[in-house]
């Protein structure tokens, strides 16, 4: 709006200061030739229009620019806001995400305890010796009072452990979850040779129902004789037995 109104005023200050007073001048002046008269009077117009019109073309240039800039900067803002509301839209998502998978991985471990808990339960049950519990521990920690040289591996990572007492001795019990195939592991270290007997003895057909009383009893045979058992297979189960000095024993039983 402010430059159509300075194009008036421009067309008019030179409509009135230039072409109309020069034309009225050369004509009262007598002492100028009547035909140079016309061809000066007649140049100044064409060059008054020549410029007129240059400036109205300017003028055009100018204002079409501006609205294709401005049409520009609509969309890009618009395009932006876009954007940025998709982005918004996508956070609450991300979160939601992030909040599921905490509370699986919660109700995982969860399950985990309970498959140790009942495992302990089922074993005082029929044991002659009870396992009281202790603590639970971070398996993967090396600062934990429990950690082995295997803990470090990461089918380790997520494992859940738990410790009990049995008289004078320790047992850490711990359960891995394997793409939802658990596997129990049973440790306990400077334990006597029947110490280790007796947990062969009731934890064996707690994690393998499928042995028979003769099996157990011919694995319970065989390590009271041989004094070791460097992975020692029976049923679904795996043994581990090693001499650490003339009375102790190192002990592992897992399920495999």
């Amino acid at each position: 709006m402010k430059k159509n109104k300075n194009t008036i005023l421009w067309i008019l200050g030179w409509i009135f200061i230039f072409p109309i007073p020069l034309t009225l001048l050369l004509r009262r002046n007598k002492n100028i030739n009547k035909k140079a008269k016309y061809v000066i009077i007649g140049i100044a117009w064409v060059i008054y229009l020549i410029v007129f019109f240059r400036s109205m073309g300017s003028n055009n240039t100018k204002q079409g620019t501006n609205h294709k800039e401005t049409a520009n900067n609509v969309t890009l803002q618009k395009s932006n806001t876009e954007n940025t509301n998709e982005t918004n839209v996508e956070t609450p998502n991300s979160t939601t995400v992030s909040e599921s998978s905490s509370e699986t991985e919660a109700s995982d471990n969860s399950s985990i305890e309970n498959t140790i808990v009942s495992l302990v339960e089922n074993y005082n049950a029929t044991a002659k010796k009870q396992l009281i519990y202790s603590e639970d521990f971070v398996v993967s920690s090396t600062d934990s009072g429990h950690y082995r040289t295997e803990f470090r591996l990461p089918a380790f990572k997520n494992a859940v452990g738990k410790s009990y007492n049995i008289d004078d001795y320790t047992i850490d019990i711990i359960e891995i979850d394997k793409l939802g195939d658990f596997e129990t592991r049973i440790y306990s270290d400077n334990i006597s040779l029947d110490q280790c007997l007796e947990l062969i003895q009731y934890f064996s057909p707690l994690l393998d129902s499928s042995l028979s009383n003769e099996r157990i009893n011919e694995t319970l045979e065989y390590v009271s004789e041989k004094k070791n058992a460097n992975g020692y297979y029976y049923g679904n189960l795996v043994i581990l037995l090693s001499k650490t000095n003339q009375t102790s024993y190192s002990f592992m039983m897992r399920t495999d």
